[in-house]
């Protein structure tokens, strides 16, 4: 089994970056954390010569970057969804224009605990949509529910209260659950958001309303991390990027298998998901739809994406030499490193749409990515990887649902935690 150190493929994924040379000028970055661990591999390979360019990046939601931004705290954003109507306002009043660049995708898994009266967790289980959509509004409150046993069929499933975990700060990977919800089971989401305790509107959300038998945590980071912990952990179902479960499956925890359009049970991978993110529809403003009812019947059809905002005025030269540096890095050469933290790459029609607006919007830059571009649905060799922090990815935890996501993310941590590589804050 190939064996390839962190430092060694950093090194490389600079050395075949073609960029000038000389210190850049420090930037900052605010926004979603679902992106923080490809982030960090990104802001290691800019950071070193010959690129040279500081980054510090904020990890605190999509909406959190996005005011950041708009407040003119951050030079750039990371975020899941694009600017509300009173953000565009903001911007507006104050005449900051900008881009949408797809940056990453990424798969929304749901991570639960569940175990036996004699104390082992429960493995291997799948859901529908609109099962998963009843857990999350109160509906089905039982681990032992009807539904959920029909769905499992052989599983002894327990009287056990579900607990739905979710995120308790505005955010990317709550408006994918819900976008989610609402596709696949409307009426009961309509129902859910029209009730008059909480008298929303029938559609997705970045706060997902509170509801009783649920309970929230304010970061990715603390939802996977009280799903993975034993003392508090059973019964619990949460959505979270595909990036953070590492933590809660080596406690026990497990990823649930989702139904398809096609009928099938998928476990999350970048293989699955890149199946689905594959077939996301781009528009005019350099957004992607995902369609949830993909029917191949290999996709996982929970895929996400994030996208960078680049101002497009307002900036110093040595400010957007700074951003076209990250930002042509990260569609380019650093595409390769998505699959090492469970996530697809971006699919080769939105990378060449990415690096065309990049090139448009910094003319004047001189760095290239042409030549260093991953393959759309391509992957990165780093199996087996033995990482600079001691993380061997062969011996990374196999879960139901397949051991490759367990691989990927096992090597996709390894790479982010092997050192302290710039300043980068986190939430917990």
């Amino acid at each position: 089994m190939r064996r390839v150190l962190v430092a060694g493929f950093v090194a490389s994924a600079v050395a075949a970056f073609s960029g000038s040379a000389g210190a850049g000028t420090a930037i900052k970055g605010a926004g979603a954390d679902s992106v923080d661990p490809l982030m960090g591999i990104w802001q290691k390979a800019v950071t070193a010569a010959p690129l040279s360019t500081p980054v510090d990046y904020s990890a605190d939601g999509s909406a959190a970057g996005r005011a950041e931004f708009i407040n003119g705290g951050a030079n750039f954003a990371v975020t899941g969804l694009p600017f509300t109507a009173a953000e565009q306002a903001k911007l507006t009043e104050a005449k900051k224009t900008f881009v949408y660049v797809p940056l990453a995708g990424g798969s929304l898994v749901f991570l639960y605990h569940l175990f036996t009266p004699q104390g082992e967790s429960i493995k291997g289980l799948q859901l529908s949509g609109p099962t998963l959509t009843k857990m999350f509004t109160g509906v089905i409150t039982d681990w032992n529910d009807a539904a959920i046993a029909a769905e499992n069929p052989g599983v002894e499933l327990p009287a056990k209260k579900v607990i739905p975990t979710v995120r308790g700060q505005a955010g990317g990977a709550t408006y994918a659950a819900t976008s989610y919800f609402r596709y696949s089971a409307p009426a009961v989401w309509k129902a859910f958001m029209e009730d008059p305790q909480r008298g929303f509107p029938d559609e997705p959300r970045e706060l997902f309303p509170f509801f009783a038998g649920a309970d929230s945590r304010t970061s990715s980071f603390a939802v996977a991390d009280i799903v993975g912990s034993n003392e508090s952990s059973n019964g619990r179902i949460a959505y979270v990027d595909a990036a953070w479960a590492k933590g809660a499956l080596a406690n026990g925890a497990d990823v649930m298998k989702i139904k398809n359009a096609a009928g099938v049970y998928v476990a999350p991978s970048p293989a699955s998901t890149q199946k689905t993110l594959d077939a996301a529809k781009l528009d005019d403003k350099n957004l992607l739809t995902i369609d949830y009812g993909v029917t191949d019947p290999g996709a996982y059809p929970l895929a996400t994406i994030n996208y960078m905002v680049v101002p497009t005025s307002g900036t110093t030269p040595d400010v957007a030499s700074s951003l076209a540096t990250l930002a042509k890095y990260a569609v380019g050469t650093g595409q390769a490193a998505a699959t090492t933290v469970g996530a697809p790459v971006l699919p080769a029609p939105v990378v060449a749409r990415s690096q065309s607006v990049l090139a448009a919007t910094f003319p004047a830059d001189s760095t290239s990515t042409t030549s260093t571009t991953a393959p759309a649905g391509g992957s990165t060799d780093v199996s087996g990887a033995e990482l600079s922090n001691g993380f061997d990815s062969g011996s990374q935890l196999a879960f139901t649902g397949g051991p490759e996501l367990g691989l990927w993310l096992g090597s996709g941590f390894g790479l982010v935690a092997a050192g302290s590589w710039v300043r980068r804050r986190v939430r917990r």
